[in-house]
C-alpha cells in the first residue's frame, strides 16, 4: 500500500531535485481556454445573415482527420465545427460560413477520411 506512495514523493523529490518540473497541463490550460473563448466570440452564420450586415471575408478554413481504421469513430458535424471556430478565431474572424464536410473511404493512406470547410469573416455582429 504504501509503495505507490513512496514511488509518487520519489519521482516529485527527483523532479524538484533536477531544478525543472514540467507537465503538459499549462498547454492544456491555454488550448482549452482558446476552444472556450472561440465556441464564444465566433458566430456561425448563414450566408443571408452574413449578407443582412457590414462583414470583410478573411478566406476560408478546413479541417480534417485520417482514421487509420475503420472501427475508430470519426468525430461529429459539431466537433469539427468547433476545430473551424478556432482557426477561424486564430486568424481574427468574428463570423463563419459552414461549407460541408465531406467523407471518403480508403482515401489516400486513410481507412476513413473526413475534411469540413468554412469560410470565415469580420462582421458586425
Amino acid at each position: 500500500m504504501t509503495s505507490p506512495i513512496l514511488l509518487i514523493l520519489f519521482i516529485f523529490l527527483l523532479g524538484a531535485c533536477s531544478g525543472s518540473f514540467s507537465t503538459n497541463f499549462g498547454q492544456f490550460a491555454v488550448d482549452s481556454t482558446k476552444k472556450n473563448i472561440a465556441k464564444s466570440e465566433v458566430k456561425e452564420l448563414t450566408f443571408k445573415q452574413l449578407h443582412a450586415r457590414y462583414f470583410q471575408p478573411l478566406g476560408a478554413v478546413e479541417t480534417d482527420v485520417c482514421l487509420k481504421e475503420r472501427e475508430q469513430p470519426m468525430p461529429s458535424e459539431n466537433e469539427m465545427k468547433k476545430r473551424l471556430k478556432l482557426q477561424a478565431f486564430e486568424y481574427g474572424a468574428n463570423a463563419m460560413v459552414f461549407d460541408q464536410c465531406k467523407r471518403y473511404s480508403d482515401f489516400r493512406h486513410c481507412k476513413r477520411y473526413q475534411i469540413c470547410r468554412a469560410q470565415i469573416f469580420d462582421a458586425d455582429i
